[in-house]
């Protein structure tokens, strides 16, 4: 089993990517820069009673420099996207907090293409932006398997939304999209919500649009996309409604982040 390390203490570049293939089963490994302060965790499962089950691992990496800001960013985008690719084993994957964006963000986006195993990944809090959101579209066109997809307060503006709708018109994996805190507007939520709508094999079960105002023309579409996907929850700035799931699949936000 591949998994990602962040090392480089005492080298230009604080948070290098690099590859190990050190995973013992029922592992937690604990990881953290000297000079950026820059960690992660990385959990390997084993599930009991089937010791040739295949296990799992779920990986945290999480900016945590407020001064120096030594966060990954868009070189880091572009070494870890190749990596993810193609990795054999990560299940979950958490790198919410820091600066993946432009070419960083669209390299890492175009991993989800090709990885198989990736189920759930939190890239919230990153500045995606509209080019992000539109790699990411193409990469759900063909992933099937990605089940939970944080992409929270990355700068998407409607134009990637629309984008990234593209992708969600033929994914049938998808069960949890969160595109909360993003400069996207009314116009940018009606159009992945009609994206949606003509995907009638989507296997989403939230949709969630927090602190984002629609309109009476998003309410309509949502009574019309409900009556195709009965099991669809849409939650917008007029439904704020706590979801248990959520908040056990994502990781939380860590206390001390990049900004």
């Amino acid at each position: 089993m591949q998994i990602f390390g962040c090392t480089g203490a005492g080298t230009p570049n604080p948070c290098a990517i690099q590859e190990s293939t050190a995973s013992p089963p029922l592992n937690v490994n604990s990881f953290r820069t000297e000079q950026a302060h820059i960690g992660f965790n990385l959990v390997t499962v084993v599930p009991s009673g089937d010791p040739g089950a295949q296990r799992s691992s779920v990986l945290f990496f999480e900016g945590k420099n407020r001064v120096n800001k030594a966060c990954l960013g868009v070189s880091e985008g572009e070494m870890l996207g190749p990596a993810l690719a193609e990795n054999t084993g990560l299940t979950e994957l958490n790198i919410n907090w820091n600066h993946l964006r432009g070419p960083g963000a669209v390299a890492f986006a175009r991993a989800l293409e090709a990885n198989i195993f990736l189920r759930v990944l939190d890239i919230s809090y990153n500045g995606f932006g509209d080019p992000g959101a539109s790699a990411v579209g193409e990469a759900l066109k063909t992933n099937n398997v990605l089940e939970e997809l944080n992409m929270s307060n990355n700068r998407i503006s409607a134009v990637g939304a629309l984008s990234l709708g593209l992708g969600l018109r033929v994914n049938q994996t998808l069960r949890i999209l969160v595109m909360s805190r993003n400069p996207m507007r009314g116009e940018g939520c009606f159009g992945v919500l009609k994206s949606v709508r003509d995907n009638p094999e989507s296997a989403l079960e939230l949709l969630d649009f927090s602190d984002i105002q629609v309109d009476r023309e998003f309410d309509d579409l949502a009574i019309s996309v409900k009556v195709i996907l009965p099991a669809l929850s849409i939650k917008t700035a007029a439904h704020r409604v706590e979801y248990k799931r959520l908040a056990s699949s994502l990781h939380p936000v860590p206390t001390g982040v990049c900004p």
